[in-house]
């Protein structure tokens, strides 16, 4: 084998590496975006946070947030939470 095809064969052997990596990583920020956190640190993913809302007055603020937080989280939805900020 020549030195250049050594030399190519290993380049390709690390942007194999790097790439499987960097898929890696991806797949775990896409895993992680299923999952929120309340501001006290409890990790929810979306249908245990809607479960946790209060389904006859989604303005009141759910276990894990304050009234200041839930608000701020709100504001953050605005349409869906429209009756709750005065829109």
């Amino acid at each position: 084998m020549l030195r250049v095809e050594k030399i190519l064969f290993a380049l390709m052997g690390l942007v194999l590496i790097l790439g499987g990596v960097w898929v890696f990583q991806g797949w775990q920020s896409w895993r992680e975006l299923g999952t929120l956190s309340t501001p006290d640190g409890q990790l929810l993913n979306y249908s245990q946070a809607k479960q946790a809302e209060d389904p006859t007055n989604p303005c009141l603020p759910p276990a894990g947030y304050t009234e200041a937080t839930w608000r701020e989280h709100m504001s953050h939805h605005p349409d869906q939470y429209k009756q709750c900020l005065g829109g």
